[in-house]
């Protein structure tokens, strides 16, 4: 997890009076942050990049006051309107289609509050920017940006500027190749052409996102003007990652300024410091807190985590969220606030009234056996999450979308449904894995849903994937064999026909009557839409079905 360093007497400032090393240490654990170190005069902190704002003093600050009660409930935000705009063209549509951005102005500037700033925007790159690939930051010194800025993509040799740390102009494809950053980073470009560029009205190059800036708009210490580029390929995470940023950074002082955004079919101001409304039940607070606390109480609570809080009739209470929290999404998130806003060290543990002694289910047993056979033929194991997206699960696979469940809003597009099966997911894992050393096995044992005679069924998957150069039908044949062997279940496979597989090389597996899952080598064209090079062979097999074959015969011996 991220760590921020913490300076006694420069956090003395942030909060509006002196605090010793001491007094940190006791309370700031109970913000839901871990102490790494302990010196004399600071300390290391180790934080959850769920809560991306407690990785700067300010952030640290607002919620240490409101924990200490020196000062609680929503921090309010507001923005200036200006004649900034950046203006975004269709070329980036495939690329790197959102962005979103702010200017401050009159930001107290110096070395330590330069330094953690960047800081901050690589602990956002990394979390939820997911090392660039989602979301990546562009800061710039705003006196020599000349507006309308444009977002536009380009070739890789069409356009050449310094980039950042560098002395001479270079190409994009020489930025890729040759500078640090881009050899890191250029594997989110593969299978693409056309590279975004963010570049000011008189055509000075600012960022060559999500890989590095350009030397011209290099921050300094005496920079206390900046201009701010939030690329993505999902807006909602975009949104979230300038709230966090810019409310951090205008707490040193300053104003926000919006600069509205003009693309082909929208146009939006941004940064948009709304406040979010959630509701939770006292009733419910109580139930999962074990505590009797009175709608006031809880109220109390949530102003000393610097939200605001009204009661409701019938008990409920309505919440404003902060619009730097990107981490409350559910009215448990909430109760757990209520938690931290009451002190952890303040709940006492009670022992269950009732005492049994808990012991694996033997459908664990199996299941881990599973993993253990896989681990054993070789195999790595992987863990992907239940939500997926449509093209992931179907287009990619060269399916129709049938019989799975949506998830209701979504926040991306990246997690829009449940996924139905895991061998879409084992081959997104191969596709960011490209550059590793071959051949590549790996496995997953997972939950997929899906829909069936209108009810919603939830079962354990082994997926199975393996890719080399010579990869083929029988390497998926020859594991099916160990799994016979070890678990002792005989089955047989038939060949089908089916879209996300080679014609003719792929089967059906059966035990008796039932069916357990399909294996083959992936279709071509599947291939290329997970950007895959070499041939891949895959398998899936509903465990629970496997496991009921396999206790079944259990019981017969």
């Amino acid at each position: 997890m991220p760590v921020v360093t913490l300076d006694a007497e420069r956090f003395s400032k942030f909060i509006g009076r002196s605090v010793k090393i001491e007094d940190i240490v006791e309370h700031i654990p109970w913000m839901g942050v871990d102490i790494e170190d302990i010196g004399e005069d600071s300390i290391k902190i180790e934080y959850n990049p769920n809560r991306p704002d407690l990785g700067i003093i300010t952030g640290l600050a607002k919620a240490y006051q409101g924990l200490t009660r020196q000062e609680m409930g929503l921090k309010s935000y507001t923005t200036c309107e200006g004649e900034y705009r950046l203006v975004v063209e269709e070329s980036v549509r495939e690329v790197r289609p959102y962005v979103v951005s702010a200017v401050i102005k009159g930001v107290p500037m110096d070395e330590e509050t330069l330094k953690e700033i960047i800081l901050l925007q690589e602990d956002l790159h990394e979390g939820l920017g997911r090392q660039r690939k989602r979301v990546s930051i562009g800061i710039h010194s705003l006196d020599v940006v000349r507006f309308p800025v444009h977002y536009y993509a380009r070739g890789g040799k069409e356009v050449r500027f310094i980039p950042l740390d560098e002395e001479r102009e270079m190409s994009l494809t020489e930025i890729l190749e040759k500078t640090e950053k881009g050899r890191e980073y250029a594997h989110i470009f593969e299978g693409f052409d056309l590279y975004p560029l963010i570049v000011d009205n008189e055509g000075h190059v600012l960022s060559f996102p999500p890989i590095i800036n350009s030397e011209y708009t290099r921050l300094s210490a005496e920079a206390q003007n900046l201009f701010f580029d939030v690329t993505a390929t999902d807006l909602r995470t975009a949104e979230m990652v300038l709230n966090v940023l810019t409310t951090s950074i205008v707490d040193y002082g300053g104003e926000v300024w919006n600069v509205s955004v003009e693309g082909a079919d929208y146009n939006f101001e941004c940064p948009d410091f709304s406040v979010r409304e959630n509701h939770v039940e006292v009733k419910e607070a109580r139930r999962i807190l074990g505590l009797n606390l009175s709608g006031e109480e809880v109220v109390e609570c949530l102003r000393a985590c610097r939200f605001d809080a009204e009661i409701l009739d019938g008990g409920r209470i309505r919440v404003a969220i902060p619009p730097y929290r990107v981490d409350i999404m559910h009215p448990v998130d909430i109760v757990e606030e209520v938690a931290i806003g009451y002190g952890f060290w303040r709940i006492e543990p009670s022992f269950p009234k009732t005492f049994q002694i808990g012991r694996k289910h033997v459908k664990m047993d199996f299941l881990s056996t599973t993993t253990e056979i896989l681990i054993g033929a070789g195999f790595q194991e992987v863990m992907n999450l239940t939500l997926s997206s449509l093209k992931e699960q179907f287009t990619w696979m060269e399916l129709e979308a049938e019989n799975y469940v949506s998830v209701k809003n979504p926040k991306s597009h990246e997690y829009e449904i449940l996924r139905k099966w895991l061998i879409p997911d084992l081959l997104e894992v191969l596709r960011v894995s490209k550059k590793e050393q071959y051949p590549q096995r790996i496995f997953e044992v997972g939950i997929a849903v899906y829909r069936k005679g209108g009810e919603v069924r939830e079962e354990n998957h082994l997926g199975v994937a393996l890719t080399h150069w010579e990869a083929g039908y029988s390497d998926a044949k020859s594991l099916l064999d160990v799994l016979h062997q070890i678990l002792d279940v005989k089955t047989h496979v038939e060949p089908i026909s089916h879209p996300s597989f080679l014609e003719g090389r792929a089967g059906r597996i059966r035990c008796g009557g039932r069916e357990l899952g399909v294996m083959g080598e992936i279709n071509p064209q599947v291939l290329e839409n997970f950007q895959l090079d070499h041939p891949v062979v895959a398998m899936e097999i509903n465990l629970d079905e496997l496991y009921d074959i396999y206790l079944e015969k259990e019981l017969q011996t």
